[in-house]
């Protein structure tokens, strides 16, 4: 199965128990067998504070693809699928 967490918050570079959470969540998954995403729309470099399996792939939206937060739920959407394919 394909799963995909999304954060529309700050997570880069945060040590806060949302990525820790995210973090052992996609770990877990992996380690099941499962294909795993985690999105993020934040404007700085980086990756999450907790470590990540190799497998599990880390996506920043608005600093790795360079796209602008601000185009509404349906545009975020899209971007989001594009990417993960």
């Amino acid at each position: 199965m394909k799963i995909m967490f999304v954060s529309e918050c700050k997570t880069v570079n945060l040590a806060g128990g949302v990525e820790k959470v995210i973090s052992e969540f996609a770990n877990e998954f992996t380690r099941r067998g499962h294909e795993v995403s985690i999105v993020c729309l934040d404007q700085e470099k980086g990756k999450l504070f907790f470590p990540l399996a190799s497998e599990v792939k880390f996506i920043n939206l608005c600093y790795d693809v360079g796209l602008k937060p601000f185009g509404g739920l349906s545009w975020f959407a899209q971007k989001v699928k594009r990417e993960s394919l």
